[in-house]
């Protein structure tokens, strides 16, 4: 549990005492624990799991479950230690323990101290009194149902184990996969410092190894950073260590430390650090402005070493604190944290040879209880030297190196000391001359203290060859790597030796008779042992290819024309895919009937003999040809429904454009068109394309004709009147009025009436006089009007009377 607590103005209310039993010392309440005060040391077992809730955190207001107090006036102000010990809960019922100490006078908060979710069983504050005071000593945490605990409250100072001095460096980079070797210390104790302090004070509760605060690492990335948990700047390495518990800011402190002799074999302390800090501050609650914590009270990481008696080693020394923007640390995100990557710093131990030295190593959470510190540490020892081959051979590059983790390096040979030969812990030497030189480095710690480290190095006479690479011929010609002019011997004796890779390992077969490009490698070996070794390259040279085409495709079938442009050709072969090959250096064409997307090679000689050949992928695409064609339902339509149904049956087509002849378009694929009832031809276009430009069209025909139409009635009077006097067909439409005949018969097929004029019907007489009522037979034969159909109908007509 994370709490901003504010040390002053925290009154507690004063409850009644409630009798428990199994409580050995203190009470339910501050005022009912006063009556029962505790002298030191005190040992007892305590809980708070039938407690009642007397106080709670007033930054947050959180509900931090039951307390219990214990009441004690102070008889001097010989630092008290508060300890307990529980059972852990884990995820499911968390112990969240808090010891807050409160002046009995004023009621405000004088120490305190929590952690979330800790696993370690132990917990613990220390605490400068005022003689004469009386405090309230309270037990409290975020489990609302409480918990058991055993309580130790005393003035003996926790007994600190002695640190034992290591005949060398004893597990300094935490091989072993533990911390042996290493004293470590731990708390949940950081208490502000005085006025001008760099840091919180960090006071150990506990001398031993806690998992929590002293974690072997063995791989992965930090929780929050980028950070690798084991040091990558250590050959080899598999084990780190993390100090700190993590990303959680409450009052916690740990360190780890080792005494070790110092001798030559190891002069040279490097350790590696990589760090994660967060920002401290507290937010106004009036303005809401943001108050960075004091540097007494920031998250702090600290690198310290002191010799045998207690002396610090300027030289050794490293601290990092919380702020706004720490130098050297990447900021994640806009979160307040910051962190830096691994970064070696090396502690020149030579004037301790034959003593010894304690390194140590500190970090601690922001006094104020909110904010964290943590760090990932590892560290090598080895001679204080130079690394350099015992002998160089001339005209040979040789390396010298020296430690790493100093701030800046100086390189200079003895002989010139004025001149600078380099800056970085390593240096390049070529040297031309035999004899015997030193060389010196000036290293300059991050403190600002500088070390020199020295060597001498002999150089013996070795061989110096230049090597000319071989003009470039044409294949399949051969290259001899041993003819005159290839290797230049400028110094030394000795045999060529030629080989395929640059360990020379793999000797070439034919050096004078290279047939395949590449690299190779020549070496002149000395009598001393001294050899140089040079690369020589071996290149064969191809024509350039060049060719053009008049079209890069189009609608199947496709006639192409490509052309020659390389230059010196004089013999040419194109070979074009799913086509078969043509020769010659001109133009050449190429029919192309399949739809397809095609590559062409073009393979030409010079005169010379020499080859060069050039495929273009994908350099042609033909497109299907479209073939538009349609149907259509009917091709004739009455114009008392003149619709039409087309049925689009074109191929390789994703377009269509419909004329209806009657000025309307579709872009539909099958379309449904009704025309005006009128009569008319008209001419149907489909127009196919697709997304390539092929197109294609189809036409079709459709009519919109007359119908047919006529009445006949069923009766008619012809008794003078003014109505209905005259029996005659009416006709609508689709008839012809030239070819026309109506003919009325009686009921023995005798012919009374006939016609040929559709406005001259029968008006009832045979031969001057009105025949009977009755029913008589009418027949009609009429022709269809623009066409030859000629249609017959019989029926039956009522003469009344």
């Amino acid at each position: 549990m994370k709490k901003n607590i504010h040390w002053t103005h925290v009154l507690l209310p004063v409850f009644f005492l409630l009798s428990f039993t199994g409580f050995s010392q203190g009470a339910d309440d501050p005022t009912s624990a006063s009556f029962s005060p505790i002298s030191l040391p005190l040992n007892a077992l305590g809980s708070t799991t039938f407690a009642a809730n007397d106080y709670d955190d007033i930054s947050s207001g959180f509900d931090d479950g039951p307390d219990w107090f214990y009441y004690y006036c102070a008889t001097s102000s010989a630092t008290i230690w508060t300890t307990i010990s529980f059972t852990p809960g884990g995820t499911a019922n968390p112990v969240l323990p808090q010891i807050t100490i409160f002046d009995a006078f004023t009621g405000t908060a004088v120490a305190q101290t929590q952690i979330f979710g800790d696993d370690s069983g132990t917990y613990g504050i220390p605490f400068d009194p005022v003689a004469g005071d009386c405090y309230y000593f309270m037990v409290d945490g975020g489990n609302l149902n409480g918990f058991d605990y055993a309580i130790q409250i005393t003035t003996i100072i926790p007994a600190v184990p002695p640190s034992p001095t290591q005949p060398a460096c004893t597990n300094i980079g935490f091989d072993s996969g533990s911390a042996s070797g290493w004293l470590g210390s731990w708390g949940h104790s950081m208490q502000t410092g005085s006025a001008g302090d760099l840091t919180p004070i960090y006071t150990p509760m506990f001398f031993s190894m806690n998992s929590g605060q002293h974690t072997i690492t063995t791989g992965g990335v930090d929780i929050q950073a980028p950070i690798d948990q084991v040091c990558p700047l250590v050959p080899g390495n598999t084990n780190s260590i993390r100090l700190g518990d993590g990303p959680n800011g409450a009052y916690g402190g740990s360190r780890i430390e080792q005494k070790f002799q110092v001798t030559s074999s190891n002069a040279l302390f490097t350790y590696y650090y990589a760090a994660v800090l967060q920002n401290a501050y507290n937010i106004d609650q009036t303005t809401g402005d943001t108050i960075p914590h004091l540097a007494q009270e920031q998250p702090y990481f600290q690198i310290d070493a002191q010799d045998c008696f207690g002396n610090p080693i300027a030289c050794g020394n490293l601290l990092v604190t919380g702020g706004p923007g720490i130098p050297g640390f990447t900021q994640i995100g806009n979160t307040g944290v910051f962190w830096k990557d691994w970064t070696p710093v090396m502690l020149d131990l030579t004037p301790y040879i034959g003593s010894c030295i304690t390194i140590r190593f500190t970090v601690g959470d922001c006094s104020q209880g909110a904010h964290y510190a943590y760090a990932y540490l590892d560290a090598t020892c080895a001679p204080m030297e130079i690394v350099s081959p015992p002998d160089v051979c001339q005209f040979q590059t040789s390396v010298l190196t020296a430690p790493v983790g100093a701030a800046s390096y100086s390189w200079v040979e003895t002989s010139n000391p004025g001149t600078v030969l380099g800056t970085s812990n390593t240096l390049s030497i070529t040297p031309t001359t035999t004899g015997t030189f030193t060389y010196q480095c000036t290293l300059t710690s991050l403190a600002g203290c500088n070390s020199t480290v020295t060597t001498s190095v002999t150089v013996v006479p070795g061989p110096d060859i230049t090597v000319t690479d071989p003009a470039a011929v044409c294949a399949p010609e051969t290259v001899d790597l041993t003819a005159p002019g290839v290797t230049t011997i400028n110094a030394g004796s000795g045999t060529l030796e030629y080989f395929s890779d640059a360990a020379c390992t793999v000797p070439l077969a034919s050096p004078n008779a290279i047939t395949t490009a590449g690299t190779y490698y020549i070496r002149l070996s000395s009598p001393g042992g001294c050899s140089d070794v040079e690369p020589v390259v071996v290149t064969y040279t191809s024509l350039p290819v060049q060719f053009t085409s008049n079209v890069i495709g189009g609608c199947a079938p496709v006639s192409v024309t490509f052309t020659n442009t390389s230059p010196g050709s004089v013999n040419c072969v194109w070979t074009f895919e799913g086509g078969g090959t043509q020769t010659g250096c001109g133009s050449v064409t190429q029919q192309y009937s399949a739809s397809g997307i095609y590559d062409v090679t073009l393979t030409v000689t010079d005169i010379n003999g020499c080859t060069g050949s050039l495929t273009q992928s994908d350099m042609i695409t033909i497109s299907p040809q479209v073939n538009a064609s349609f149907g259509v339902n009917v091709y004739e339509q009455s114009i008392l429904y003149p619709v039409f149904n087309f049925t689009n049956t074109s191929s390789n087509a994703t377009a269509y454009v419909w004329e209806f002849g009657d000025g309307a378009t579709s872009a539909a694929t099958n379309p449904t068109h009704a025309y005006p009832n009128t009569t008319g031809v008209y001419h149907v276009i489909l127009h196919a394309s697709n997304e390539s430009g092929c197109n294609d069209s189809a036409i079709v025909v459709v009519s919109v004709v007359d119908d047919l139409i006529f009445y006949v009635p069923n009766t008619f009077t012809p008794d003078g009147d003014e109505h209905n006097n005259i029996f005659f067909p009416v006709f609508s439409s689709g008839f012809d009025s030239q070819n026309y005949t109506l003919l009325i018969f009686d009921r023995w097929g005798e012919v009374l009436f006939e016609s040929h004029n559709l406005d001259y019907g029968w008006d009832g007489t045979y031969m001057g006089h009105l025949c009977k009522e009755g029913v008589y037979t009418w027949k009609i034969v009429i022709k269809e009007r623009n066409k030859d159909n000629h249609h017959e109908y019989v029926g039956h007509v009522n003469l009344l009377k």
